[in-house]
């Protein structure tokens, strides 16, 4: 999944799909996980056996050249809005973000600043997180790969609300990518994570990233499957 800069020839991505239940990679991290795989199997019964026992997963991505504007293009003023930037302070004037205790592993390559919202477990009043997020190894460069990785580098938006951790997999994940090649010279991008709702176990979220200059480059949408703990 690359810009079209990065493969000459090759379109690049417009979007993707995710569908996943991958509970077991989080066993390192929750020694009572074994429940819970249970629960991933019953959802997913009609898979052979050996993908119940260690996860499922299916993903799906579409690619595309530009496209000539239609004969009857609305005007400027008629066509749907951008989503618009929250207000954030820069990344200097934020808070660390990765703080809490038993966050999972692949969280350490990653630089993050709390602008807004709320911190995971911190009970916050709504369920949404704005954070600065970079790459610690931010000399690699830009591209969708990478750009796709901070999408998922935060933890569910519904943590903010909790005052506790939780179990937890991804049921699907859609990406849409606004930019074939986004760039940002600093490294930081603003990345915001909303949960519209959190019932019966289930969260349904929204993620959307901007470049520095304010231009979003990034919109997902997924559903999360939160796992109370056995006691």
């Amino acid at each position: 999944m690359q810009g079209a800069s990065a493969v000459p020839g090759v379109e690049p991505v417009l979007a993707a799909n995710h569908d996943a239940l991958a509970i077991a990679t989080h066993a390192q991290n929750f020694p009572d996980v074994e429940h819970i795989q249970r629960e991933v199997n019953r959802l997913h019964e009609e898979d052979d056996e050996g993908r119940r026992r260690a996860m499922y997963t299916d993903f799906a991505q579409a690619a595309g050249a530009p496209l000539p504007p239609p004969v009857q293009q609305p005007p400027v003023q008629q066509q749907p809005p951008a989503p618009t930037q929250p207000v954030a302070p820069p990344p200097a004037d934020c808070p660390s973000f990765y703080t809490w205790p038993n966050r999972p592993n692949f969280m350490e390559h990653f630089e993050g600043r709390l602008a807004g919202g709320g911190a995971p477990m911190s009970s916050h009043v709504l369920p949404e997180m704005l954070v600065w997020l970079r790459h610690r190894d931010a000399p690699a460069g830009d591209d969708l790969v990478r750009l796709v990785a901070l999408a998922d580098a935060l933890p569910p938006a519904a943590f903010a609300s909790l005052s506790a951790g939780a179990p937890i997999s991804t049921m699907t994940w859609a990406i849409d990518l606004f930019e074939p090649a986004p760039r940002s010279e600093t490294g930081w991008w603003l990345v915001q994570g909303i949960a519209e709702t959190i019932r019966h176990g289930y969260s349904a979220q929204t993620t959307v990233i901007w470049s520095p200059d304010g231009r979003p480059v990034l919109s997902a949408r997924q559903n999360v499957a939160i796992f109370a703990r056995q006691r």
